[in-house]
């Protein structure tokens, strides 16, 4: 995928890339949590935040849609000229929030790099849970994030349990295994711990948190904090269990 880069920090997709007009906002975040895997300080986006625009002598991507969020109206409005004085200000001495785009190259290459090591983990829940996060959205953070605890389960599971099947009736073996029915995902954790994947602390800690949203999801019962940032460390221990994963900038 061959994104435009502005000065101002707005990301392009040409039209005629032939993604589909819902796949976009994936494609979008999928760079944007390899970024910040590799130390970008950046967030989610939502479609609030894209916007229609035309490239202007091959140079600037101007006029655009103002959008429905406010980061697309400011950078409208700036690109446009009519933005308020306040908001001008924002752009005072941007020297000292710049990045070049080897660094940015780097930064891709680094997330890259984690995201690969877990082909089934959603790049969008990832970087969705912890904007959520930043923000104080605790049940909306939780959603997102126990998605990715469970799709890195299921990786664990793939990789130290059904990996690990030899033998005369391994196929059918592998089969039973990959039967959710009766490998729930709470089974799949229980047995984890047993053969030491998952070890005491990391496993006690989603166990509180799956009992916490299961109250959320049937319940309605609103989250704490404290459940929310156990659950935030949580993930990032979880990624690390998976071989070659470092994370130095979460």
């Amino acid at each position: 995928m061959e994104y435009l880069v502005c000065g101002d920090g707005a990301l392009g997709i040409k039209t005629e890339s032939g993604i589909a007009k819902d796949d976009i906002i994936v494609h979008y975040n999928d760079l944007l949590c390899k970024l910040f895997l590799g130390g970008m300080n950046v967030e989610a986006i939502s479609n609030r935040d894209i916007v229609k625009g035309s490239i202007y002598e091959s140079k600037s991507i101007w006029p655009v849609d103002f959008g429905e969020s406010w980061n697309s109206h400011i950078h409208a409005e700036l690109r446009m000229k009519v933005v308020g004085v306040t908001d001008a200000i924002l752009l005072y001495k941007p020297e000292n929030r710049m990045i070049t785009i080897e660094k940015m190259n780097k930064k891709l290459e680094e997330g890259n790099l984690i995201v690969s090591e877990i082909p089934n983990l959603s790049t969008f829940h990832l970087l969705n849970g912890i904007t959520e996060y930043k923000h104080r959205s605790w049940s909306s953070a939780l959603t997102f994030l126990w998605i990715v605890v469970e799709e890195i389960t299921d990786y664990l599971w793939l990789q130290n349990v059904i990996g690990k099947v030899t033998g005369e009736n391994s196929k059918k073996r592998k089969e039973i295994l990959r039967d959710t029915r009766t490998y729930t995902m709470a089974v799949k954790q229980e047995l984890l711990l047993q053969i030491g994947v998952l070890d005491e602390r990391i496993y006690n800690n989603i166990f509180q948190i799956r009992q916490v949203r299961n109250k959320l999801v049937h319940e309605g019962k609103m989250i704490s904090e404290n459940m929310v940032t156990l659950l935030y460390e949580s993930v990032k221990e979880l990624l690390i269990l998976a071989p070659g994963i470092k994370i130095d900038t979460w």
